[in-house]
Formats: C-alpha cells, structure tokens, sequence
C-alpha cells in the first residue's frame, strides 16, 4: 500500500488506488509482480530477459549477443500496426495504458467516472510498477499529460513524432 500512496502522490494524485472511494491497486499490483518476477530472474543469473505482463514489459541485458531490446508499441486506432519502435537501453520498464484494448477502464481519480482522453499513452522508466501507474495517470490527465510526463525525470513518452531526443511524447486522440 506503501507503494500506492508514493504512485498517488508522484502523479499529483492522478493515480489512484480509491477513484470515487473504491479500493482498485490492480493498476499497481501488475507492474509491482512484473518488477519483482524480472528481480528474480537476474538474481538467479539471468542476465538478459524480458518479462511481459500483459504487454508491458520490464526488460534486462540485451535482446541478443549485442542487440539492445527492439520493443514494438502497438498503434492504439490502427490493430497490427506499430506506432513506434522503443530501442530498450539501461534495462528499462516500458508501459502503455488507454482504452485501444480494454476499453474505458481508467477513471478520473475524484469522479470514479471512466476517462478517454487518449487512445494510449506509453511511458518508459526505471520500473514497470511506477511506469505503469505514470502511463495510467497521464492518461487519465489528458491535455496536460505530455508536459507533467516530460518534467519527470527518468521516464518519458514514446512514440511518433519526436519532439526531441530526451522525450519522444505521444498521446494518441481519444475516440471521440
């Protein structure tokens, strides 16, 4: 629970584990068994993996002899197209939250009602459970999400077109 207050209170409260009241750490618990699954693996002497939990991913090492991790982001509005590609340097955590495949489940903190602002946002971090609970409140800001991400050091957004080398952002437009 530790962990939940520090995501609410890292993302000025956009990330809630209580929306409206209810009790909901699912949007924390995944990242935290991903994170704590990859930890495992390296501690046992797997240098190089990559855990997915439900497309999103905590990798280590290298995809192969010296190929760095090649992640493919799924375009939110276009099924079997790629929005961007996330070349995996510095053992990231890569994490995309919106409604292109679970429909309207993310909801504004203080309402509990269900938030499309965006077709998805993917962030990449240090670790998936904190990545995971960044991309879930930037979605749920909306119109400012590009501008909190890009002030958080160690994430950024991803994803066509680049606005500069340090954060690549995309929010892709709701539906409607």
């Amino acid at each position: 629970m530790a962990l939940c207050e520090d995501a609410a209170d890292h993302s000025d409260g956009w990330f809630s584990i209580t929306p409206a009241g209810r009790l909901t750490p699912s949007g924390l618990v995944k990242g935290w068994a991903v994170d704590l699954t990859s930890r495992l693996l390296l501690d046992a002497g797997a240098r190089d993996s990559c855990v997915n939990g439900e497309g999103d991913l905590r990798v280590r090492g290298r995809a192969g002899a010296s190929a760095p991790w090649r992640v493919g982001v799924a375009h939110p509005l276009r099924p079997g197209h790629m929005a961007s590609v996330v070349t995996a340097r510095h053992d990231p955590a890569i994490a995309t939250s919106g409604t292109s495949e679970r429909g309207c489940h993310i909801l504004h903190p203080d309402t509990g009602v269900p938030v499309i602002t965006s077709a998805a946002v993917t962030v990449v971090g240090p670790g998936l459970a904190m990545t995971d609970a960044f991309a879930t409140a930037a979605s749920a800001r909306g119109d400012d999400a590009l501008g909190w991400l890009g002030a958080r050091r160690g994430s950024s957004l991803r994803g066509p077109p680049p606005r500069s080398a340090a954060t690549r952002p995309i929010v892709s437009p709701g539906r409607g």
